[in-house]
């Protein structure tokens, strides 16, 4: 990739707070207020989105499509052609952004890359695979214990 990597927490933190609080919710945001008694700002939540997502950040289809639509045209342009000069068009952005989240897809591998992320970030998660996934991961940490 030619492009420079982005940052993650940066790149939430520019989409500004109107954004961000439709992500997190308007209600959401005022408990975490009252809770840590701060006002909340752009850093706090993006860094909260980051922490409390891991992994399993861009399985959210309103955050995933925010991230695209707010990135510059080449960047788009990158994640669906693997080129930095194609024209993406308005039907094509907001195909882009409705796309379901699906590991074999190349553009979700180059989204994830562009922000310098690992595959653990492509870990597919439909409404079905939270059961099996979940299950899967208390196998993984009942054995990390063990040893």
């Amino acid at each position: 990739m030619e492009l420079k990597t982005l940052n993650l927490e940066n790149h939430l933190i520019k989409m500004g707070m109107p954004v961000l609080q439709d992500i997190i919710g308007k209600e959401e945001l005022e408990t975490i207020s009252l809770i840590t008694n701060k006002s909340i700002n752009e850093a706090m939540i993006a860094n909260l989105l980051i922490k409390s997502n891991g992994t399993d950040i861009f399985s959210d289809p309103l955050l995933r499509g925010y991230v695209i639509h707010f990135l510059t045209e080449d960047y788009k342009s990158y994640i669906e052609f693997n080129r930095y000069d194609k024209k993406i068009d308005q039907s094509l952005k907001q195909q882009m952004i409705s796309r379901s989240w699906n590991p074999n897809f190349n553009s979700h591998y180059r989204l994830i890359e562009i922000f310098g992320l690992s595959n653990e970030y492509l870990l597919p998660f439909e409404e079905g695979d939270w059961q099996t996934i979940d299950r899967d991961r208390e196998r993984e940490i009942m054995k990390k214990n063990h040893h």
